[in-house]
């Protein structure tokens, strides 16, 4: 991508000194937003990368107890007015960070949409207060889209306040309550929570049009004076593409316009060199520019770049404001480029389903994440309940969250896949525990059963697979054939998937081996395999996964019917570092790759991930990548494999469109070395983004690493792939 810089500057005055409190030491008072106070001492040590909270100051409370708004540091939940620890049931309006100075730091929370009736809770870390004391706790909020309406409240034993409701408007708006702690002992410890939700209007029950509410800039602090917030680092700096209104996918050819803020938190004048680093996460050597700018106690400035126009790929952004004694600030974009229409062909694939399991969920916010561009119609997405919670009277299931979480999949056109419960003693209602002969508790199998029949048969027609809640494998097949005979009973046409999984059995393929040979076959309906992604070149690892499918396979031949249907499943993608973005693309190509050469129907994947470190975008490099092996991989039928020379072998498939391989390395050249590959004139090639890196008008030379290269021939032709030749292998640098 070529990379034009253009620079320009707008100043934005911060102002220096600290603002005036916000009103008289009411319930609850509103101030206009503007800078926040400056720090008088610049050289308070700070922990960007891990994102720690290291201010202190007289008139706040020993802790952390001036917040932060990263991920990480705030729980959503949903639930009533109360101080309560946050419930287990997600929240009615998503989260995400917009990237901002408007109040203080790198993002702002934006809770959208909100549904009326339904409040969101944002609690943050609980701390312990002085006994007879007063405190005050300030938020910065701003709301649009319909009558949103907030609450500030600290939850523990407190006296004269506490809980205060205000209104955000559409200008950052400072709201602050004031509380007493009782007298005594300093034991109990305090929750800070704030509480948002939109009215309905006229009765109405649909999500409020593109209503929103953001907040940022919490702090409790000691005194019943509402005092200005001191930002947590000495500079601070964003940068965002203006050219997208959100950081979503972007169009391939759109201009990247950037914008990046720098402000100066300090109560004296800085010089602040600013670079940026452009790179592409599949290797292409990064790009530099920077620029030094002075800033004055309290003052901001806005530099503008282009890069030119956008191409398919993932790439990242890092901006880094660097000040006295080497000191800087880090802020990191990730930026996913791929083409929408591009993109709609995986939804023509239901390859790529969501196994983010999660209880009494409301099914359609789980999988936002990876809704529309990588799940496609009929597309599996998992949903798990928790038997006490459904069976809240003996015989009587209260279905209002369960209905809500099938129906908004349905409406999605998505395919529920629901676990309806554990039978273990910590999940069972205490009327379904019995305590045996040796003074065991043990769930009654009976109890149980009952329950499995009412689910199924309250959703019949509408789930059509329901998965085998995870057992002790010395017990599993014979809670499977409870589970089957339940399921079968209430609804016939219905599936079984099993054996059941968790995070860690999934990644099994001896557990997978134990229940086959055990005889559960005879009550599923489908096999499920666990399928770790693995994010390093390991081609071990890569041929385990291959060699326990196969072996898998070979055991239905024996044991059950040879044509079973196969499912795969991935527990929660691990934490990865911006350096290894390209080995997650990778990795999950691959890993698509493999299942579909044993024939995998479908592979559940999480519906949301941990973020890149620093990276924050919407558009993660997990979705890009699913995105695009859900297009090219999904509607594919496996071939054939074919050694295409020391370190290489194609994979080739079979689609609608015609027929295509994946190049990929193998043996020791995937983790030691780089192979160079030439291809002849009349083959396109692609890589896992849907790149184009040859039109097939002329030769072309390509590197292979971890990553595949998909080769598709411009004309149907036998052997083409003798138009592929391995040239050498070169050391990694």
């Amino acid at each position: 991508m070529g990379l034009l810089f253009c620079l320009a500057t707008v100043a934005a005055g911060c102002g220096a000194g600290t603002r005036a409190p916000g009103g008289p030491p009411s319930s609850v008072a509103a101030e206009v937003g503007g800078p926040a106070g400056v720090r008088t001492d610049p050289s308070v040590p700070e922990r960007i990368a891990g994102q720690q909270v290291d201010h202190r100051s007289s008139n706040l409370v020993g802790g952390d107890t001036s917040f932060e708004l990263p991920v990480g540091d705030y729980v959503i939940g949903d639930g009533a007015a109360s101080g309560a620890a946050s419930t287990t049931r997600p929240s009615a309006a998503r989260g995400r960070l917009v990237r901002t100075l408007a109040v203080h730091g790198q993002h702002a929370l934006r809770l959208s949409p909100l549904l009326p009736g339904r409040k969101c809770v944002v609690h943050w870390p609980a701390v312990r207060l002085e006994p007879d004391r007063r405190y005050t706790f300030s938020v910065y909020a701003r709301g649009g889209g319909g009558r949103m309406r907030g609450e500030l409240l600290c939850g523990g034993p407190i006296e004269g306040g506490g809980l205060a409701a205000f209104r955000p408007t559409g200008g950052w708006q400072r709201f602050h309550v004031t509380f007493k702690t009782p007298a005594g002992d300093a034991g109990p410890s305090y929750r800070p929570a704030v509480v948002v939700s939109a009215e309905a209007a006229g009765g109405a029950t649909t999500p409020a049009k593109e209503g929103w509410v953001e907040l940022d800039a919490v702090q409790l602090e000691a005194g019943e004076t509402v005092t200005a917030y001191l930002p947590q680092r000495s500079v601070e700096c964003v940068s965002r593409i203006t050219s997208v209104p959100d950081a979503g996918l972007i169009p391939p050819g759109l201009p990247l316009s950037c914008e990046s803020a720098i402000r100066n938190n300090t109560a004296q004048r800085l010089a602040v060199q600013v670079v940026w680093r452009f790179w592409d996460v599949l290797g292409a050597q990064p790009q530099y520019r920077a620029a030094t700018v002075q800033l004055g106690a309290g003052h901001a400035q806005t530099l503008k770049l282009d890069f030119g126009a956008a191409r398919p790929g993932y790439y990242i952004l890092e901006t880094q404001a660097r000040y006295a004694h080497g000191r800087q600030c880090v802020d990191r974009l990730g930026l996913a480029v791929g083409s929408r229409s591009a993109l709609a062909r995986a939804r023509q694939s239901s390859f790529v389903g969501c196994g983010e399991r999660t209880e009494g969920t409301s099914g359609a916010g789980e999988i936002s994440r990876l809704s529309p561009s990588a799940l496609g119609a009929g597309s599996p997405c998992c949903l798990s309940w928790n038997w006490r919670d459904l069976e809240t009277t003996p015989g009587r299931d209260d279905y209002a969250d369960a209905e809500r979480s099938v129906d908004g999949l349905l409406a999605l056109g998505l395919e529920p896949v629901v676990c309806p419960g554990r039978p273990t003693v910590e999940a069972a209602p205490a009327w379904a525990v019995r305590v045996d002969g040796q003074g065991a508790k043990r769930v009654d199998v009976r109890q149980y059963r009952q329950f499995v029949f009412r689910v199924a048969g309250r959703f019949r027609q509408r789930v059509r697979y329901w998965l085998l809640p995870s057992t002790p494998v010395d017990e599993e097949v014979a809670w499977t054939r409870v589970f089957h005979d339940a399921i079968r009973l209430a609804d016939p046409p219905a599936k079984v998937i099993g054996p059941g999984f968790d995070a860690a059995a999934a990644a099994s393929p001896d557990r997978l081996g134990a229940f086959i040979a055990a005889g559960g076959l005879a009550d599923v309906d489908v096999l499920i395999h666990g399928a770790p992604c693995h994010d390093k070149e390991e081609t071990a690892s890569l041929a385990q996964l291959d060699d326990a499918l196969a072996g898998a396979s070979r055991q239905c031949a024996t044991a059950g019917p040879e044509d079973i249907p196969w499912w795969a499943y991935s527990p929660r993608f691990s934490q990865v570092a911006v350096a290894r973005l390209g080995d997650r693309a990778a990795a999950l190509h691959r890993t698509a790759l493999i299942l579909k050469k044993h024939a995998v129907e479908h592979w559940l994947v999480p519906g949301s991930y941990p973020m890149p470190l620093d990276v924050r975008a919407n558009c993660s490099v997990e979705l890009l990548a699913l995105a695009t092996a859900a297009m090219r991989i999904g509607p594919a039928r496996f071939d054939r494999q074919r050694q295409l020379g020391p370190g290489v072998e194609a994979m080739l498939f079979i689609a609608r469109g015609g027929a295509f391989a994946a190049l990929v390395t193998t043996g020791s050249p995937a983790k030691d070395a780089s192979v160079s590959v030439s291809v002849d004139a009349g083959l396109r090639v692609e890589d896992v983004f849907g790149r184009s890196l040859s039109e097939g008008t002329a030769p072309v030379s390509v590197t292979l690493n971890s990553a595949p290269v998909y080769v598709i021939p411009m004309v149907d032709q036998d052997d083409w792939l003798s138009g592929v030749h391995v040239l050498a292998t070169r050391p990694k640098r």
